[in-house]
């Protein structure tokens, strides 16, 4: 009998977090990240390779592997191309392949780009991990709170609610912001995502929303 009941109670839990509307902020398991120890090996394995740690709201991926970002440059400095068929290219004068470093059953691989991601963690089976594929899908980040009471940023019209995921018949709509890093404007957007149980992702909608104002006059190449 106990047993039943503790199970109805976490069914209950479940349930309220899946039906949490946006503006209400939901706890979003941490992130397995890969050991900073094991980059060195890592950037053996792959040349031109730089490791950092990624978000911290990843842990709802299924497999939750251990993982990390990667930017990998797509010429060496013979012009020989280093990066294949990537979907996330980033940078200025310099640019970059964007790829997610990933340990399974022991051994690194690179994700190239959004086929080998939806291989790996599709199908998307539940709020938590809605989320945190579609932050490697599309590279953009969550925010919530602590985010905006960090910096006093300046808001386009009002201030954005903060980042979530709700099921809607039989996708998900995930709320994530995205960061223009290089030249001499860097508004944040805020952008709603609506992700599939395939892996699929489609943008709906993407609108610019707030500046860092420290920020207003930095050119970046």
């Amino acid at each position: 009998m106990l047993k039943i009941k503790y199970f109805l109670i976490g069914v209950v839990a479940l349930h309220f977090v899946a039906c949490k509307r946006p503006g209400q902020e939901i706890i979003y398991p941490p992130t397995l990240h890969i050991d900073t120890a094991d980059y060195k090996q890592i950037q053996n394995k792959f040349p031109r390779v730089s490791l950092f740690k990624i978000d911290d709201h990843l842990g709802g991926l299924t497999p939750n592997y251990p993982i990390a970002i990667a930017n990998q440059m797509l010429i060496d400095f013979h012009g020989k191309p280093l990066s294949k068929d990537t979907d996330w290219v980033t940078g200025g004068f310099i640019p970059q392949a964007l790829k997610i470093a990933v340990k399974i059953d022991g051994k690194y691989i690179l994700i190239n780009n959004r086929k080998e991601l939806e291989k790996i963690y599709a199908p998307i089976s539940t709020t938590q991990e809605a989320l945190a594929y579609a932050v490697l899908y599309t590279r953009s980040f969550p925010a919530f709170k602590d985010f905006f009471d960090k910096t006093k940023y300046e808001y386009v019209k009002d201030k954005p609610e903060i980042s979530y995921s709700i099921k809607e018949g039989g996708h998900y709509k995930v709320h994530l912001f995205s960061y223009v890093t290089f030249g001499c404007d860097h508004p944040f957007y805020s952008e709603i995502y609506q992700v599939n149980t395939d892996g699929t992702v489609t943008l709906l909608s993407r609108v610019r929303s707030f500046i860092d104002p420290k920020k207003r006059s930095l050119c970046v190449d």
